[in-house]
């Protein structure tokens, strides 16, 4: 080709003519860079595949162990084997146990131990104590009941200072009628048992006398001393 002017029609027939050979060796030059790389990319795959599947075998073996089972025949101990037309009738020796023997659990010896309880009377006796009671101090014998009833409803539920010798059984508030509106008619009363000897005081208290009507204050507190003794 002349580079002092434009190409004569003969190079232009010859530059035509070269140029399908160029395309031809380009798409080659492709195919070859494509096949090249997809050999690559199936190499890759290959060496995944056969590191998970050496993974998945690894812990399929892990899983699947178990313990070997031992006959008497793996021992070389099992009965003869029979030839034809012969039966053995030897019997396999026995082996020995394996079995550890389970230590027992020493024996230890417990003691309970019961508090001592005074004995209490053959005929105990019922005493009842009320308002006027109040401040006093009262006798008892191991084995006794005390019922102390207060006479309205306003009163707390007497209760003792010390359960461990005179124990409560039980309260109850008991309303009387007829009664006018917040008069608190009626009784709140305890029932306590001499159960060992000592001193108690039974309490109760109150605040209200009446509907809107406050208690002095010799009126608001109660107070029983009770002395227990043997029976």
């Amino acid at each position: 080709m002349s580079l002092e002017g434009p190409p004569t029609p003969e190079e232009r027939d010859r530059a035509l003519r070269h140029l399908p050979d160029v395309r031809t060796r380009a798409r080659r030059r492709q195919r070859r860079a494509g096949a090249a790389t997809a050999a690559v990319a199936a190499l890759a795959l290959a060496i995944i595949l056969s590191i998970a599947l050496a993974g998945c075998s690894t812990r399929r073996s892990v899983v699947g162990v178990s313990p070997a089972t031992t006959t008497t025949e793996d021992l070389g101990v099992g009965p003869p084997a029979t030839s034809s037309g012969s039966t053995a009738t030897s019997a396999a020796p026995l082996l020995p146990s394996t079995t550890a023997a389970t230590p027992e659990a020493p024996t230890v010896a417990t003691h309970q131990v019961v508090p001592a309880v005074p004995p209490s009377r053959p005929n105990p006796r019922s005493v009842d104590a009320g308002d006027t009671a109040n401040g006093q101090q009262l006798t008892l014998h191991v084995g006794d009941h005390l019922t102390v009833a207060l006479a309205s409803t306003y009163w707390a539920a007497p209760s003792t200072s010390a359960p461990a010798v005179l124990q409560p059984s039980g309260s109850t508030v008991t309303p009387t009628m007829p009664c006018v509106p917040g008069g608190g008619c009626g009784t709140s009363s305890t029932t306590f048992v001499a159960v060992a000897t000592g001193t108690a005081t039974v309490v109760s208290n109150r605040t209200s006398c009446g509907e809107a009507l406050l208690c002095s204050p010799s009126q608001r507190s109660y107070s029983l001393t009770v002395v227990v003794t043997p029976p």
